[in-house]
């Protein structure tokens, strides 16, 4: 996903920054941390951030992330 959206020929393959406006820090932080290691540290996902996250893989679809909260 963040593939093509960088490299598409779009405006967000020129510019210095994307933004997300609804995805919070965290949320990022987490996506991130699964992308780069394949799973999510413990404490990350909390009662409180997790069904936020959630959207967020849905939103990039990915579903690897989304099995593992799931499977939580």
């Amino acid at each position: 996903m963040f593939d093509s959206l960088l490299y598409n020929g779009m405006k967000e393959t020129y510019e210095k920054q994307t933004s997300f406006p609804e995805i919070h820090s965290f949320e990022m932080e987490i996506i991130f941390e699964y992308n780069y290691t394949d799973s999510v540290g413990e404490g990350s996902l909390t009662k409180d951030n997790i069904i936020e996250t959630l959207h967020v893989t849905d939103y990039f679809q990915l579903l690897g992330l989304q099995d593992f909260i799931i499977l939580l």
